[in-house]
């Protein structure tokens, strides 16, 4: 059992275990669960330690009643509740399928000699709301004006500046490909898609919307800092909220992209913001083709091709060194006497005493006894 725990998980059980064995002065499986639940209920609610301790110490406690074969001991200890969750609109393969529809309608028409022959690079970032906070999955996708060819070579579109590809070819090879995935799915799921549903998806006509190119690199910045970390609402769209409603501006695209007011009671407003969390784990943005990270030789190499030399990045500066330049403070200068500079003796990580403290109250201890 103890092969199979990290070196990490059992140096944090092992100064767990210590502060409990240093607290009694005898060690852990000498300690009664009544002593343990009191020095549990005294540390969380009268001294103020963090929930995160005594998870720690709950489950170090575990493994050494587990290592003595105290399994009733173990069993007596306190449960860990676990943290409740919001449930999901979308599933991770939900999530995934909008991507990959996406990127692969793009890579189909990126390797077609017809359109380009060469491979292209997307940044696509998941979207999940409208003005109204109603669901509306979507992807936005920045896609270079051209891709390198087989031969190593910047191929641009053969379109010029107009577009890239054509947009109703576009929309319908990206219906194919995220019904044929969204069969898949159900498929995987033991499920099948109505046949009056799927006919009536196939007859609707799928959008692509495809905007004019940038104007230039800033153009690309200020988008992807628009659109990237964005949430389903901002604080400046919100007008009015009180103990019974929410009212708050959006935009009405159907009526040419008018600005309206909304208002909701609060549970309705909770009920669709909650529809915009993603489920754990989900990236929102992803990078694909030449813009992937695997690919970042290959990219600095067209760069170089095409005569474009990437400005160095700028070492990044420390947060004491920011808070200089920022607020004048200096964090290393005594706050006694204002002149002196601090020197650090000791550091530990966080939920953990100093191990020279430990070891010196170890010490205590055994002298003690």
């Amino acid at each position: 059992m103890v092969k199979q725990l990290s070196k990490g998980l059992l140096t944090n059980y092992g100064r767990s275990l210590a502060y409990v064995a240093l607290h009694f002065n005898r060690l852990p499986h000498h300690i009664s669960i009544d002593e343990l639940n009191a020095y549990f209920y005294r540390s969380t609610e009268v001294e103020g330690k963090s929930i995160s301790y005594f998870k720690h110490a709950v489950f170090a406690l575990r493994f050494w009643f587990r290592i003595f074969g105290m399994e009733d001991a173990a069993i007596k200890l306190p449960s860990i509740k676990k943290n409740q969750t919001l449930p999901v609109v979308l599933s991770k393969q939900e999530c995934k399928q909008l991507f990959k529809a996406s990127s692969d309608t793009i890579k189909t028409f990126a390797a077609d000699e017809k359109h380009l022959g060469a491979q292209v690079g997307m940044i696509s970032v998941l979207h999940t709301w409208e003005q109204n906070l109603s669901l509306h999955p979507h992807v936005h996708m920045i896609v270079p004006s051209g891709g390198v060819s087989r031969a190593g070579f910047w191929k641009p579109s053969k379109y010029k500046r107009d577009f890239l590809f054509p947009v109703k070819a576009l929309s319908k090879v990206y219906r194919a490909k995220f019904m044929e995935g969204f069969r898949q799915l159900l498929t995987s799921q033991k499920q099948e898609l109505n046949k009056t549903l799927r006919e009536i998806l196939y007859q609707k006509s799928w959008v692509v919307y495809a905007k004019q190119p940038f104007a230039g690199p800033k153009q690309v910045i200020e988008y992807l800092g628009r659109y990237s970390h964005k949430i389903a609402i901002s604080n400046h769209r919100l007008l009015d909220v009180n103990n019974q409603t929410v009212k708050f501006t959006y935009k009405d695209y159907r009526s040419g992209g008018q600005q309206k007011v909304m208002e909701l009671n609060g549970v309705e407003f909770l009920r669709r913001f909650s529809m915009h969390i993603l489920p754990a784990g989900v990236r929102k943005i992803r990078h694909y083709g030449i813009l992937a990270s695997r690919n970042k030789p290959k990219l600095r190499t067209q760069q170089m091709q095409m005569g474009i030399i990437p400005k160095r990045q700028q070492a990044l500066i420390t947060w004491q060194q920011m808070l200089l330049q920022k607020h004048g403070i200096d964090i290393e200068k005594c706050p006694c006497c204002k002149t002196g500079v601090m020197i650090r003796l000791m550091s530990f990580e966080a939920n953990a005493p100093p191990l020279a403290l430990l070891h010196q109250a170890r010490q205590q201890a055994l002298n003690i006894a």
